[in-house]
């Protein structure tokens, strides 16, 4: 936990699919993060990376995402300064509260290599304004709860699993 807590000289992170464990608040507060390589699909369900990457990346412009497969974990981009998520071409679950608060979160790239979201996974996203997640089998709850610039969301006709609020005070859904 805390390991690289507030550290504003790192720019770019890659954490391989070798990786087990994130602990809480590792990469907080890395404001001047640019690039997060994430292929940590070996990464534990129970992973305790709650706000893993909190406010990284939010004193520069732009702040890329790339996810390799497998999941992303409970928190853990909650409240972290991403404007771009490329979630590349592998097959993965984006699970609870992955992407809470990302305010800055524009653009997010190869949707279609989701396959499920959990509950609230990109609540509060204010600046998300475009979706495609033409292969989705699930939908979580609230999962785009007030995310007010969303104006276009492509989900499958074929989903299995639409829950409860999804689009709550998502108001410029067109």
């Amino acid at each position: 936990d805390n390991m690289f807590k507030n550290c504003t000289g790192i720019k770019q992170v890659t954490i391989p699919n070798c990786t087990h464990y994130i602990g809480a608040n590792v990469f907080n507060g890395c404001k001047n993060l640019e690039v997060i390589n994430y292929n940590g699909s070996d990464v534990s369900y129970y992973t305790n990376g709650h706000n893993a990457f909190a406010q990284a990346g939010s004193s520069v412009e732009s702040c890329v995402l790339n996810i390799g497969g497998g999941y992303v974990p409970q928190y853990l981009f909650s409240n972290s300064g991403i404007t771009e998520v490329n979630f590349g071409t592998s097959s993965l679950n984006v699970l609870d509260y992955a992407f809470q608060s990302c305010s800055r979160l524009k653009t997010i790239t190869n949707g279609s290599s989701v396959a499920s979201t959990g509950r609230a996974s990109f609540i509060y996203c204010t600046a998300l304004e475009d979706v495609n997640f033409n292969n989705l089998t699930k939908l979580g709850a609230y999962c785009f709860q007030g995310c007010t610039n969303l104006t276009n969301v492509t989900i499958p006709k074929n989903i299995t699993t639409l829950s409860t609020s999804v689009f709550n005070n998502a108001t410029n859904l067109k």
